[in-house]
């Protein structure tokens, strides 16, 4: 199944021909004046009064885990259009005062919106931890582009499929994780794949974030929310894959701590035992409790 989310556009074949015939579509970043259009000049009321043009834009499409795939397609979109139906994520961040943070490049589709807001939460995110006196204050900033991104999910639940989901198991804010259990379940019920990891070794979210929350994260212990959203991941895995970072193979546990590279200085682990690679049954992979009583309760 591909993902994006679908703008009002031009579907007509024979409207679309007589734009391009008489040179009426415009390409971005520039607009006939040659200027640039921005989204602080789509929410200019003045402009939209006046002005209307048909722009081209690149719809692409994406699979669950947030990849592009699929074919890339020129969609014609009306300006004044786009605006009507960007309008209100553009109010909300006008009125949280993170218009000029989040939509301060030329006009993009949701998409490439969103991964723009949820790049720059990280960013923030990361920032306030390094920050001393103006921690609050980015920390507060961050709240409002969390409560942008709530909204965009709301109205478009498919833009779930850019949060990363190895940063989501990382961090120690439960916020990114709850988005997928909520939003995007689906990378849970999946093997995870990246560069170094492939479907084949059967690396699951659970097992990541049995890891994160009992092993990587130094010095802070895991809430009882956590414990739940754990839990709640697990339900959502393969009966035959819910056993905790603790139980995997030595081969499983060397490849979830190399996903980690700050980490990665800890990360051979003995070959002191074999483990039992894959069964098919709750009882043999052990019960919520006997999986490592759920990974030792995450040392709580």
């Amino acid at each position: 199944m591909l993902y994006k989310v679908t703008v009002p556009q031009i579907y007509h074949q024979a409207i679309i021909d007589y734009l391009v015939s008489y040179e009426l579509v415009n390409t971005l970043p520039l607009d006939d004046s040659g200027d640039d259009v921005t989204f602080k000049r789509l929410c200019d009321p003045n402009f939209l009064k006046t002005s209307d043009a048909v722009f081209t834009f690149v719809e692409r499409t994406y699979d669950f885990r947030g990849k592009i795939t699929g074919p890339q397609k020129k969609i014609y979109v009306s300006l004044r259009e786009y605006g009507i139906f960007m309008c209100p994520f553009i109010v909300f961040a006008k009125s949280k005062g993170i218009f000029e943070d989040v939509f301060s490049d030329n006009l993009a589709l949701p998409d490439s919106c969103f991964i723009n807001v949820y790049r720059k939460l990280r960013n923030l995110d990361d920032d306030a931890r390094r920050a001393g006196d103006e921690k609050f204050k980015l920390l507060k900033k961050a709240e409002k582009m969390k409560e942008l991104i709530y909204m965009m999910l709301r109205e478009h639940a498919s833009l779930s499929v850019h949060i990363n989901m190895l940063h989501a198991c990382e961090s120690k804010d439960r916020w990114y994780i709850r988005q997928l259990i909520y939003y995007n379940a689906r990378v849970f019920q999946e093997p995870y794949v990246d560069k170094e990891v492939t479907a084949a070794d059967t690396i699951y979210g659970y097992h990541i974030y049995s890891y994160t929350t009992s092993k990587l994260w130094k010095n802070y212990r895991p809430t009882k929310d956590h414990i739940s959203s754990l839990a709640r991941i697990r339900e959502f895995t393969p009966t035959a894959q819910r056993k905790a970072f603790n139980l995997l193979s030595v081969e499983k546990q060397n490849k979830i701590k190399k996903l980690f590279p700050d980490d990665e200085k800890k990360v051979t682990v003995k070959n002191e035992e074999d483990y039992d690679e894959e069964t098919d049954s709750e009882e043999e992979d052990g019960t919520f409790l006997a999986d490592s009583l759920l990974a030792q309760k995450i040392n709580v």
